[in-house]
């Protein structure tokens, strides 16, 4: 997330302060910082280039993130069942009716280890706020009876008190997974100031397609990127309760596809050349 912050802020500060449309006639402040970049190696080709891979990795991770959401339930309750299961065994194991090497009968362990296995059964994944609470003090209490009662000497104990501490972080690395998270990144993402800039771009558009065909699958996420700029205003205007709605939208969503048609429209010809 921070790489993609980082990313759309330099996209942002280049393309405002490198293009003619934002230098007025006058506004000399505005070019003396345009001809600072200048002087300092800008090429808008690398501005470019950074726009297609970011949008390239925003698409990439929305993707992954929605197949996270879509599986998120299923991944919680296979960690919760594997982490509940080796608290079982390890309980087995100090109630002596599972031979393991070097373990002698413990009654107290054997009891802890079945309450531990009973506490993360009990994990409630609608309650994701005291789940996570909880997860917390369960692992804790994995790192401390491994300590004080010198677990770590057995290395099998050893093994399933850490694989059972691995599936409880999943779990809260799971539970943590919200669609806050894609609202944040389509925020971050966000191209609206560009859309007239982003004409100045399409003869780069248009060679990147001659140069190498496979860049159209860095351009249409380039073109989700562009979309961006159509959901601000219908915010807005859906606010106000406007029936300018779909009136706007539809004008948008022409003005978007007539732009899309105008870079593509040189892989036909590109064929011939």
């Amino acid at each position: 997330m921070n790489t993609l912050r980082e990313c759309n802020v330099v996209i942002r500060w280049l393309m405002l302060h490198t293009s003619e449309a934002s230098v007025s006639e006058g506004n000399k402040r505005a070019k003396a910082v345009q001809d600072m970049v200048t002087q300092q190696g800008f090429q808008v080709h690398g501005l470019f280039q950074l726009l297609l891979n970011t949008a390239q990795l925003e698409f990439r991770l929305k993707e992954m993130f929605k197949m996270m959401l879509t599986h998120k339930k299923d991944k919680w309750d296979g960690y919760k069942k594997e982490g509940s299961e080796r608290m079982s065994e390890l309980g087995e194991v100090f109630s002596g009716s599972k031979p393991l090497t070097r373990v002698e009968k413990n009654e107290n362990l054997q009891a802890w280890f079945n309450e531990m296995a009973t506490q993360i059964t009990s994990l409630n994944y609608d309650d994701s706020t005291t789940a996570g609470r909880k997860i917390v003090q369960l692992t804790q209490a994995l790192e401390e009876v491994q300590e004080f009662h010198q677990l770590e000497t057995n290395l099998q104990v050893r093994q399933f008190l850490a694989e059972t501490r691995k599936f409880l972080h999943q779990m809260i690395r799971t539970i943590n997974i919200k669609e806050e998270v894609l609202i944040q990144m389509q925020i971050i993402a966000d191209l609206s100031y560009a859309w007239q800039i982003i004409d100045s771009y399409t003869v780069f558009m248009q060679q990147a397609i001659k140069d190498d065909p496979a860049v159209v699958t860095k351009l249409r996420a380039t073109f989700f990127k562009m979309s961006s700029a159509l959901d601000w205003p219908l915010v807005r205007i859906g606010e106000a309760g406007s029936k300018d709605l779909m009136s706007v939208s539809k004008y948008y969503s022409g003005e978007l596809v007539a732009y899309v048609r105008r870079v593509l429209q040189v892989i036909p010809q590109s064929m011939f050349v």
